[in-house]
C-alpha cells in the first residue's frame, strides 16, 4: 500500500529513490507482480495464488504518482492500481499537517491507463469516513466514485479501498450489492486464498520503511 511517491515530508510518502530501489528489489527478486483485478479473479475462481505474488495499490491519486512512480512501474513492465478520491482530481489535497499535495488529472490518469498497466478504481468522491456518514451518502461516495471513473475511462471499476480503512458490514454490503468482487483495507498482513475479498490486507510502506524493512514485508508469507 502506497500512497505518495515524491519529496514532501508527509509521513505516508515515500521519496522517489526508495520507490526506486524497492522495485528493482521486486525485479531482481523475480517476484510475481499482478494487478489487484488479476488476485480478485483468483480469489474468486478459487485458485491457488502464485509463489511470490505482489500486488501494488496506490491510494488517493497524488499527481507525484505519474510523476515519480509511473516511469519506475513502466520500466519494469509491473502494473498497479490507483485508488481515486474523484472529487479531487485535478485539484489539491490539504494533509492533516497542512502540507498541499496535487492530485493527478484526467489527462494524466488516461496516459496511464491507456498503456494497460495502471488500473483506476474508486476511492469515493470526498474521502470521508464512511461509518461517521449515514448509509445512503456512503453508497452514494462509493457509486458517485466509480461511475465518474467509469465516464471518463470507460471501463467498469469493480474494486474498492476504504478511505482511512473505515468500514462496517453495512458498508461492505453495499459493496456486494453493487457488483464490486474486491475491497482493500488498512490493515497489515498478507492475502491467502481463504482471505475475505471485500476486505483484503495490504502491507503499508512509508517513508520509514527501508529496504530490509520492505524485504521483510515482502518474503513474509510468501517464500
Amino acid at each position: 500500500m502506497y500512497h505518495s511517491v515524491g519529496r514532501n515530508n508527509v509521513f505516508s510518502t515515500v521519496s522517489p529513490e526508495d520507490f526506486a530501489r524497492q522495485m528493482n528489489f521486486l525485479k531482481k527478486g523475480g517476484y510475481n507482480v499482478i494487478g489487484l483485478g488479476d488476485l480478485a479473479d483468483i480469489l474468486e475462481q478459487k485458485k491457488e495464488i502464485p509463489s511470490k505474488t505482489v500486488v501494488l495499490t496506490f491510494d488517493d491519486g497524488y499527481r507525484d504518482n505519474f510523476i515519480y512512480a509511473w516511469p519506475v512501474l513502466k520500466g519494469h513492465n509491473f502494473s498497479a492500481t490507483i485508488f481515486l478520491t474523484t472529487g479531487l482530481v485535478g485539484g489539491v489535497k490539504i494533509k492533516k499537517t497542512g502540507q498541499p499535495m496535487r492530485m493527478l488529472n484526467w489527462l494524466q490518469i488516461d496516459k496511464m491507463f491507456t498503456s494497460g498497466l495502471i488500473d483506476f478504481q474508486p476511492h469515493t468522491v470526498s474521502h470521508p469516513r464512511l461509518t461517521k456518514i449515514s448509509q445512503g451518502e456512503g453508497a452514494g461516495e462509493i457509486l458517485d466514485s466509480r461511475k465518474a471513473i467509469e465516464d471518463q475511462l470507460a471501463n467498469q471499476p469493480r474494486l474498492f479501498a476504504y478511505p482511512y480503512g473505515d468500514y462496517s458490514p453495512a458498508i461492505v454490503d453495499i459493496l456486494k450489492n453493487n457488483g464490486f468482487t474486491a475491497a482493500v483495507t488498512v490493515k497489515e498482513g498478507i492475502v491467502k486464498n481463504n482471505s475475505r475479498t471485500l476486505e483484503l490486507k495490504r502491507k503499508s510502506v512509508n517513508q520509514k520503511t527501508n529496504i530490509i524493512q520492505f524485504r521483510s514485508k515482502i518474503n513474509f508469507g510468501l517464500l
